[in-house]
């Protein structure tokens, strides 16, 4: 039985049943892109394994994402910039501080955001690079944090090298707890619940910011 001229023209175009360069290919690269940088890192993660996790050929990632770097910040830096953006903007109750710390902790442990925010972690610990663009990345989201806290407490003026100060010191709690406890996984921290390390850690974010906006220490 002869080949359709059009399953012939599809054949030719996939060979070996690849997928094609759509909306769904870019989303299974993306995916894999996740899984295999949060498993093995950025070196460790090669292009041909990732796209022969979503059954692509390397040359989709080239027209999605230019190359390994670019498909590292589309699936990795944007994707958990947007993941920890949207759970900071949700609803929580308490402190600002509390609430920082709550969509922190959500970020490691909701299933849909633990794996981008190990892989976030894991390639920081391999290149200065890297690590410098997670803290690029949680630094402008405390950031954008205390100025919105600031401009409800009626302060229109802050001093940006202030500001960029206290970001620093809540980032550098905010990255120290996540490698202690989800990285290296150091006992007792990796074994104690996360409601009780808020508790631990609330206090000591909120005197970064109490003073000048007249934040009540929950210890006072």
């Amino acid at each position: 039985m002869r080949m359709s001229e059009s399953t012939a023209t599809e054949s030719r175009k996939h060979p070996g049943g690849r997928r094609k360069g759509s909306t769904n290919t870019r989303d299974a690269i993306l995916h894999a892109a996740v899984k295999l940088f949060a498993e093995s890192g950025y070196e460790g993660a090669s292009l041909r394994a990732i796209t022969n996790a979503a059954g692509v050929d390397v040359a989709l990632v080239r027209h999605f994402f230019g190359d390994k770097q670019g498909l590292f910040e589309e699936a990795i830096l944007k994707q958990g910039y947007d993941n920890l953006k949207l759970l900071m903007d949700a609803d929580y109750q308490g402190s600002p501080a509390r609430r920082v710390l709550e969509a922190y902790f959500a970020m490691w442990e909701n299933e849909e955001t633990s794996l981008t925010t190990r892989a976030l972690f894991r390639t920081a610990l391999e290149s200065e690079e890297n690590r410098n663009k997670l803290v690029e990345v949680i630094g402008n989201l405390m950031n954008n944090s205390l100025h919105k806290l600031a401009s409800s407490k009626g302060i229109t003026e802050w001093p940006e090298d202030d500001v960029t100060i206290r970001t620093q010191l809540i980032a550098s709690q905010l990255l120290g707890i996540g490698v202690t406890r989800y990285v290296l996984k150091l006992k007792p921290i990796a074994d104690m619940p996360s409601a009780q390390l808020i508790n631990q850690l609330e206090p000591v974010l909120n005197t970064y910011v109490r003073r000048e906006l007249d934040i009540p220490n929950p210890q006072d």
